[in-house]
């Protein structure tokens, strides 16, 4: 039980001996500092019946905040940058590694930001909120 565990010294037999009185009233080892006593009705009750389904009650009930990592807000291209590249994009909607570095280096780019700009430029657009709300969507 918890009364032999810390006569012992640990929670098992490789556990290391008692530490000194100074290390112990610190909490040297993890979870030390608090009391395991009646912990786990409350944690029963608070689990319910179904065993842990439910988030823990620090969780914030607002809603999320917005990350600060991550990828940056993207740039918009400049109107020659975006010209130059819906030229080449009339052309060729499906350019070869040559032809998305050449016209990287020749507008400025990186070749990856050229590639994702054919990429997204041969996706489908999503109708705009204003669009779906004017006409209603159309069944098979």
């Amino acid at each position: 039980g918890e009364a032999e565990d810390e006569r012992v010294g640990g929670w098992g037999p490789s556990s290391p001996g008692p530490k000194s009185k100074d290390a112990a009233a610190k909490g040297g080892r993890k979870g030390e500092g608090r009391s395991r006593r009646g912990s786990s009705a409350v944690d029963a009750e608070s689990r319910g019946a179904a065993g842990g389904s439910k988030r823990a009650a620090s969780t914030p009930a607002s809603p999320r905040r917005k990350r600060t990592g991550g990828a940056p807000t993207p740039k918009k291209f400049s109107d020659s940058v975006r010209a130059a590249l819906e030229a080449s994009f009339e052309s060729n909607r499906f350019p070869s590694h040559d032809d998305v570095a050449s016209l990287g280096g020749s507008i400025g780019l990186t070749d990856h930001q050229v590639k994702v700009w054919f990429q997204n430029r041969r996706r489908p657009k999503k109708p705009r909120a204003a669009e779906r709300n004017g006409t209603p969507a159309k069944s098979p």
